[in-house]
């Protein structure tokens, strides 16, 4: 009650608010508390101790919530990634809230000019791709991902965009197989990674670059201290470390994310960073120039 979820009518007596007759009523509610409550929460508390057991680590199995699923001090160390393929409903309630959490922090993608070959990597289902081939009908794309994301967005890509969507399996790790590609795009992959990891993510697309080839990264920008309103600011610092918490990932600012592609290549040219209202989403954009 002291968080107003419940009310206290009389004395000894408890009552539904609005809130908790949200929480028994919808799912999806119930699925980003449950992820709160259950993954982020836990993962959080343990970080101190992952962090003095692992110091400096870069690597997604050696985090709080690591941690905080490990059965014994025995168990080998598992990340977030593989603990949730082994556990289908955990999967089925984080695949839930990053939905949520996408269309709570959109960007408007199509005010930007797309044409010629664009390679949506990572890009789940296709919902990016399908919107942009509506509004950019010179424009041709590519969806990748793994496999079983890759059959879903098959039957969901509409009849009428058949000829300008394609699916492929691929693995951002591995060498990217569609060379001279325009426009190579990444939507909020990245903070999932530490900067060792995400350096072999952008490495893996560079023997496919063609001159003038351009790079884009569509995340969440870090803001300076006092740059933002406090609840906007205390939005991306609270990603940043749930990044931390979960992965060993983490959210950049723009210095960043430029010296980030610079750690990957000396040969990418920064572009511009477009920063939408209230300041949170943002397109930064790399031009290779070898």
């Amino acid at each position: 009650m002291t968080r107003h979820i419940f009310r206290e009518p009389a004395p000894g007596f408890v009552a539904h608010t609005a809130a908790s007759a949200l929480l028994s009523r919808d799912s999806v509610t119930r699925d980003v508390v449950g992820l709160i409550t259950d993954e982020m929460w836990p993962a959080g508390l343990k970080v101190p101790e992952a962090l003095a057991r692992w110091p400096n680590s870069q690597e997604p199995e050696e985090t709080g919530f690591s941690m905080a699923n490990a059965q014994g001090p025995e168990e080998q160390k598992k990340s977030m990634w593989s603990v949730f393929e082994e556990d289908a409903e955990r999967a089925r309630r984080f695949g839930v809230c990053m939905s949520v959490e996408n269309s709570a922090m959109p960007f408007p993608l199509e005010e930007l000019e797309w044409q010629g070959l664009v390679v949506d990597i990572g890009g789940g289902v296709g919902f990016n791709a399908f919107n942009l081939a509506e509004k950019h009908q010179n424009a041709r794309f590519i969806v990748e991902d793994l496999s079983k994301t890759v059959q879903q967005g098959r039957l969901l890509l509409p009849k009428q965009l058949k000829d300008r969507v394609d699916f492929m399996e691929h693995d951002f790790f591995s060498p990217q197989p569609v060379k001279d590609a325009d426009i190579y795009f990444f939507r909020r992959i990245f903070h999932d990674w530490s900067d060792k990891h995400a350096v072999e993510i952008i490495r893996s697309l560079i023997p496919a670059l063609k001159p003038g080839a351009r790079v884009r990264v569509n995340e969440l920008l870090v803001p300076k201290p006092g740059e933002l309103p406090r609840e906007i600011e205390k939005m991306a610092r609270n990603s940043d470390f749930a990044m931390l918490a979960l992965l060993n990932g983490k959210e950049r600012n723009n210095e960043e994310w430029q010296a980030l592609f610079r750690a990957a290549s000396d040969k990418f040219r920064f572009g511009f960073c477009k920063i939408t209202p209230p300041g949170l989403m943002a397109v930064i954009e790399f031009i290779w120039e070898p």
